[in-house]
């Protein structure tokens, strides 16, 4: 079983700007340009997507959803006024996009960055792979699962070695087999005796 997690996540450069979340959540300064917002309670019962929505209409700026489940899917949902701006969902059953560019805006990854980005967004199908890129690329802590004290303390991988694996990627993808996605849900298996119908 894989990991399963959600968060919150808000660009503020050297948290600057100062707001307020509900009592059921904390705001942890886990890197320099982005606030982390993480459920203090352990409460499943408690849906940190709605307090996504109500900041993005208290602080009138982007806000950044982010929900990765047993490594079968990663949404990353992008908020403004409590209205859904654009996402990226990457699971078992489909990868999808909306407003491309508007989520490239809210990741904050510059114009040397945007390529690959975008190359990201369109190439990788598996959702642990895009959230390691993702979270490495952009330098956004989407793995953030707990209280950590540091502050600006996440560690990232070397962003040049996430830049040079990123440029496979096109390559990766132009020599997979036709039937990629479909081994990735066992359909392959049922076609060649493996899995019954």
């Amino acid at each position: 079983m894989g990991m399963s997690f959600s968060n919150i996540q808000i660009y503020n450069p050297t948290h600057k700007k100062k707001y307020e979340v509900n009592d059921d959540y904390y705001i942890e300064y886990l890197a320099s340009d982005w606030d982390t917002i993480l459920d203090d309670t352990l409460d499943f019962e408690i849906d940190i997507l709605d307090e996504a929505v109500i900041l993005s209409e208290r602080i009138h700026e982007p806000v950044i959803f982010v929900e990765y489940f047993d490594d079968d899917f990663l949404i990353i949902k992008v908020f403004n006024n409590e209205s859904l701006q654009a996402y990226h969902y990457v699971g078992l059953d489909k990868k999808e996009t909306k407003n491309r560019d508007v989520l490239i805006e809210a990741l904050h990854v510059g114009k040397d960055k945007e390529a690959s980005l975008i190359k990201v967004l369109e190439c990788v199908n598996i959702a642990s792979d895009a959230l390691y890129y993702l979270e490495n690329l952009c330098r956004i802590p989407l793995c953030s699962t707990m209280l950590d004290n540091n502050t600006d303390s996440y560690e990232f991988e070397d962003y040049n070695k996430i830049v040079d694996e990123i440029k496979t990627l096109s390559q990766i993808k132009n020599n997979m087999p036709e039937d990629h996605e479909a081994i990735a849900l066992g359909i392959k298996w049922k076609k060649e005796g493996f899995c019954d119908e």
